[in-house]
């Protein structure tokens, strides 16, 4: 069936019957997208054949989100937005106004969720594993969140007196690696990936024993505990080698990994 050929004058006079801007000047047809101004001052566009069936400005309709509302919201809290805005419930790369770089989803900046970083916080699984290693080798002394020993990077838990440094990855470094080019998304994928190899490096030439895990940034209690028999069985391996090095009997090394 042929679609009848509407003018330009007749669209824009249901436009602005409404009270609708409309932002063309000429029609080529139905598919074209008509870009308009809608009452309350929202920006978008719609095919004469929506309008025609009922439908209006997405955004006052909820279906679509205003980009302008979204990019002025998030500087207003002094945040900078690294990446364009892709849907309400997508990770948006951004940097808060202490300069941290961080991930917050829209739905999740608008209930008030701002940067990790900030508030100090620190993952279920990893506060989790902390717990569990300290409950484990409660006779050691177990360091959280440490700067000092490969400044200025930190490592997640570490036990001094046998030189065992754990990193734990989670979500976080499993979240779409963002950009507005190729080589912008390979720079920051190579950031991210150059410094665990710097870690990695750098406690290995003070003889340090480097122990790596990541839940994939999907945490249950099955990984949970796959992930500290891997570290129990690991440190008390390293424990029993450096005491086996110092000439102790076979009970006196059981009784320093038990």
């Amino acid at each position: 069936m042929r679609h009848p050929k509407f003018t330009m004058l007749f669209i824009k006079e249901c436009f602005e019957k409404e009270k609708y801007i409309l932002l063309e000047r000429e029609y080529s047809g139905q598919r074209q997208k008509l870009s308009f101004v809608c009452p309350v001052g929202h920006k978008y566009f719609i095919q004469f054949g929506s309008w025609r069936a009922g439908r209006r400005c997405a955004i006052c309709a909820g279906r679509r989100i205003d980009l302008k509302y979204v990019v002025d919201t998030i500087e207003n809290f002094g945040y900078t937005m690294l990446d364009e805005y892709r849907e309400s419930g997508k990770n948006i790369r951004m940097m808060c106004p202490k300069k941290h770089e961080c991930y917050i989803t829209w739905d999740n900046f608008k209930q008030g969720h701002r940067c990790g970083k900030c508030r100090g916080q620190v993952s279920k699984f990893e506060l989790k594993l902390l717990e569990a290693i300290k409950e484990k080798y409660s006779y050691l002394e177990i360091l959280h969140k440490d700067r000092k020993i490969i400044k200025p990077y930190e490592i997640d838990i570490v036990i001094p007196k046998y030189k065992i440094a754990i990193e734990y990855n989670g979500a976080g470094h499993h979240l779409p690696i963002y950009g507005s080019t190729k080589e912008d998304r390979l720079k920051n994928l190579n950031d991210i990936m150059k410094k665990d190899v710097i870690k990695k490096q750098k406690l290995k030439e003070l003889e340090w024993t480097f122990l790596f895990v990541d839940d994939r940034g999907a945490f249950n209690e099955n990984i949970f505990s796959r992930v500290f028999r891997f570290l129990v069985e690991r440190i008390d391996n390293k424990i029993f080698a450096d005491e086996y090095s110092k000439g102790l009997t076979f009970c006196q090394l059981l009784d320093a990994i038990t």
